[in-house]
């Protein structure tokens, strides 16, 4: 029953972050109501992928900032360098 719960958590996140802007408050949302780390990878950077090419340099630091505090077992040295690559461009 939790997972179904969180499956169709994930995907009403999803779909509202489909849309064309950075909000880093919904990132942080999303991973922190995600408990399975596995399934809070996936949707973090699933995000990442759909959102940050409308983020600032700003809300890129901060989101890198935030990064092991939201994800927690979920953080891994990819999204490190996938956010990296993203303040770089």
């Amino acid at each position: 029953m939790r997972w179904v719960i969180a499956i169709a958590l994930l995907c009403v996140i999803l779909a509202r972050s489909a849309e064309m802007r950075c909000s880093v408050y919904e990132l942080q949302a999303l991973s922190l109501s995600t408990h399975d780390p596995k399934l809070r990878y996936i949707a973090y950077v699933r995000w990442l992928q759909d959102n940050s090419k409308n983020c600032t340099i700003n809300q890129l630091v901060y989101i890198q900032n935030r990064r092991s505090e939201w994800l927690g077992n979920a953080d891994t040295l990819e999204v490190q360098a996938m956010i990296n690559g993203l303040m770089e461009k």
